[in-house]
């Protein structure tokens, strides 16, 4: 895991050593601005299901002050092998086989 300062900012690039395996952040490749863009997107396409118009004014997303630790609740997976015990999420595409996540960069340590 490498999380990179960003130029002027307190937010941060993190590059996730589980990145490949675990499916828990599928937009973390991208630019944290790429990101946004993609969420507004998404935005937009949900609430046109409401009849709001894709071109509605939305408020401006507040940026945190880390892209790290800020998840606060994740459903957790435990997987023994053996005497191993695996405590993470699914790997990506799979709901039987768990990726043991120690360190993840966007769960908070609490």
């Amino acid at each position: 895991m490498q999380v990179t300062e960003l130029p002027g900012d307190a937010s941060t690039e993190v590059h996730c050593v589980h990145l490949s395996e675990c499916g828990a952040c599928p937009l973390m490749p991208l630019s944290y601005e790429s990101q946004r863009a993609a969420k507004l997107a998404r935005l937009g396409r949900s609430l046109t299901r409401y009849r709001i118009p894709a071109g509605a004014p939305v408020s401006e997303l507040e940026r945190p002050s880390s892209l790290a630790g800020y998840r606060r609740r994740a459903k957790l997976v435990l997987a023994r092998d053996g005497a191993e015990v695996a405590v993470g999420l699914y790997r990506r595409s799979s709901h039987q086989v768990v990726i043991d996540i120690p360190g993840c960069q966007v769960l908070s340590p609490s």
